[in-house]
C-alpha cells in the first residue's frame, strides 16, 4: 500500500480521504483527488444532481404544485398551531354544550378562533381554568357578552387583572344567561370591586360569583355591600368569605354574609328583617358551649359560657 511522500502538499483534510489506487498516483493528482472528495462531501445533498441538471440542460421532472385553497393561507396565517386546529374541528359540532380547556396554552390566535366558536355555538358550559390567557382575553370576554346560552363559566387562574377586571364586568352585565362564574386566583382589584358592585346591582341572573384569593379591599367591600343591601337578592355566594377575602374588611364581610344568607333564604328585599345589613349584636352568632360529661355523672367544674363569632 503507498502513500504521498512525506514532502508531498496535501491539503489539510486530507487525512482520511486517501484510497489505494490500481496504479501510483503523481503528487498533483493526489492533492487533486482529496480536493475533489473534500468538496463532494461537504456539498449540500441535491446540489451536485441541480448542477449535473443545469450543466446538461436537462429540464427537471417536477409535479405542479396545486394552488393554495383559502383554507391553507388562513392555516399559514394563523400559524396552524395544535389549539386552532383543534378548534376548527369544534367549530363543526353544531350541538356542542360543554367545553372544557382548562389547563390550554391557548395562542393569540386560538382566542380569537374560540371567540367565533362561543359565537357560533349553544355552548351552556365553558372552562378556561389555569390558562393563563391574561389580556389575550379580550376577544372570548367580547363573545361571552352576546352569548345567550352560556351558563357556568370558570376563568380561574388567568391573570386577570387592570382593564381586563372592567371589561370581565362589562361581559357578566351584558350577559342575559350567565349565573355561575368563578374568577379566584386571579389578581383583580378594588377597580373590579366597584364594578362588580354596580354590576350586582342590575342584575338578577348570577347566582355565584367566586372572587377568592384576589385582592380586593375595603373598597370592594364597601361597593359589593352597598350592592346587596340596596339592590341585589339573588346571588347567594361570593366565595370564601369567612376564611378568605380579609382585604374586605371584618365588617363588611360580616354584613355581606349577613345578605347572602337572606338570598339562600329567598327572601325578597322588602321581606328582609331591618337589621340584615345593619351592625349589631345580631350580626354575631352566639353558642352556649357545655364542658364534656364526666363518665363519672360529676357535675362540671364551670358555669357554661357562652362563645361569641
Amino acid at each position: 500500500m503507498s502513500s504521498p511522500g512525506r514532502g508531498s502538499s496535501v491539503p489539510s483534510g486530507a487525512r482520511g480521504l486517501w484510497r489505494p489506487s490500481s496504479r501510483r498516483e503523481s503528487e498533483a493528482e493526489f492533492a487533486t483527488r482529496c480536493k475533489s472528495d473534500e468538496a463532494a462531501r461537504r456539498t449540500p445533498r441535491g446540489t451536485a444532481r441541480k448542477a449535473e441538471i443545469k450543466a446538461s440542460g436537462e429540464a427537471p421532472a417536477t409535479a405542479a404544485a396545486p394552488a393554495p385553497s383559502a383554507e391553507a393561507a388562513g392555516a399559514a396565517a394563523l400559524g396552524w398551531d395544535a389549539s386552532v386546529a383543534l378548534l376548527r374541528g369544534i367549530a363543526g359540532c353544531a350541538q356542542l354544550r360543554f367545553l372544557d380547556l382548562r389547563g390550554s396554552q391557548l395562542s393569540q390566535q386560538a382566542a380569537g378562533r374560540l371567540a367565533n366558536v362561543i359565537k357560533g355555538l349553544p355552548l351552556v358550559t365553558l372552562s378556561l381554568a389555569d390558562c393563563f390567557l391574561g389580556e389575550g382575553i379580550e376577544p372570548i370576554l367580547d363573545a361571552i357578552s352576546v352569548c345567550r346560552s352560556l351558563v357556568y363559566l370558570n376563568l380561574r387562574l388567568n391573570v386577570l387583572s387592570g382593564i381586563m377586571g372592567i371589561e370581565l364586568c362589562r361581559a357578566l352585565d351584558a350577559s342575559v344567561s350567565l349565573t355561575d362564574v368563578d374568577v379566584s386566583s386571579n389578581h383583580l382589584s378594588d377597580d373590579f370591586g366597584r364594578a362588580l358592585g354596580m354590576v350586582l346591582a342590575t342584575n338578577e341572573t348570577l347566582w355565584k360569583v367566586n372572587l377568592t384569593r384576589n385582592p380586593l379591599g375595603i373598597a370592594s367591600g364597601d361597593a359589593l355591600l352597598l350592592a346587596l343591601k340596596q339592590r341585589n337578592d339573588t346571588i347567594v355566594e361570593l366565595g370564601d368569605i369567612s376564611e378568605d377575602l380579609l382585604g374586605l374588611g371584618l365588617q363588611n364581610r360580616m354584613l355581606i354574609s349577613s345578605c347572602l344568607d337572606a338570598n339562600r333564604e329567598g327572601l325578597t328585599l322588602k321581606q328582609r328583617p331591618t337589621e340584615v345589613g345593619d351592625f349589631g349584636l345580631h350580626s354575631f352568632k352566639w353558642e352556649i358551649i357545655d364542658d364534656p360529661q364526666d363518665p363519672y355523672g360529676r357535675p362540671p367544674p364551670c358555669e357554661p359560657m357562652l362563645a361569641l363569632y
